[in-house]
């Protein structure tokens, strides 16, 4: 059964996730392709024409400066929190502004609610907050991610989905971003759950990587408000992402 859709929860997110960009971390970030910001460490897997490849990449560091600290999976919210903003910080510099733990929760709460990427799609087109192409490519992953048998079937899949996205004349640009970064989060954040875990990135359980694909949505259309596309997307996908797997169930 379908979880009943809190509508205020997705609502309190935009409370979440502000924060400032300034516009050298703009250019910086355009201009390198957010190369300078990763370890390629943590994939062996790589979406050969998403240009936002290395958004995952940097999910992946985040995910694991948590996983890696002592104490966990017993570390409190606010542990884990202060541990990913850390990481960030150090990755991207000092540009960039997160506002306090206490105001987390709500994406936390939100990521939740949802028990599929194409719930989350068809309450966030009810209100108005993405388009109805954007829905129907966010389902297109949904069924990418629950029938694909393993890490690199999925992967390949997303590389195949990823050069129609790219090659689409009939969708926009902001609306390419979204997809391309929710592919990118799915894939790099499957194989570090399949690596760490053994399998198939949780498949069986609530799989992780769908967890991370859902908190990375909600937190990329807080970021795309108070940062701006690209940069405030991307940032948000990736501490949405973070969220979405490790506050699950808290």
């Amino acid at each position: 059964m379908k979880p009943k859709i809190n509508k205020l929860s997705l609502g309190l997110c935009f409370i979440w996730l502000a924060f400032i960009v300034s516009c050298s971390k703009t250019q910086d970030l355009n201009e390198t392709n957010g190369s300078s910001y990763c370890d390629n460490s943590f994939s062996n897997f790589k979406l050969a024409n998403n240009p936002y490849d290395y958004v995952g990449e940097l999910h992946n560091g985040a995910i694991d400066s948590i996983v890696n600290t002592p104490g966990y999976p017993a570390l409190t919210p606010l542990e884990k929190y202060n541990i990913q903003i850390a990481y960030l910080t150090n990755k991207l510099g000092g540009g960039t502004t997160f506002l306090p733990f206490n105001t987390t929760d709500s994406i936390v709460q939100a990521a939740n609610s949802f028990n599929s990427l194409e719930d989350l799609a068809t309450s966030m087109f009810n209100q108005g907050k993405i388009s109805q192409k954007e829905r129907q490519l966010l389902n297109t992953l949904n069924t990418i991610a629950i029938s694909s048998n393993s890490v690199s079937h999925l992967v390949n899949r997303l590389n195949e989905f990823d050069n129609s996205s790219i090659q689409r004349n009939d969708i926009t640009e902001n609306e390419r971003t979204l997809i391309l970064l929710t592919s990118s989060i799915l894939s790099h954040s499957a194989e570090y759950w399949g690596t760490l875990e053994g399998g198939d990135g949780g498949v069986g359980g609530f799989p992780k990587f769908l967890a991370d694909g859902i908190g990375g949505v909600i937190g990329g259309s807080v970021g795309s408000v108070f940062g701006g596309v690209p940069v405030g997307t991307i940032i948000g996908f990736v501490v949405g992402a973070v969220a979405g797997s490790l506050g699950r169930g808290e």
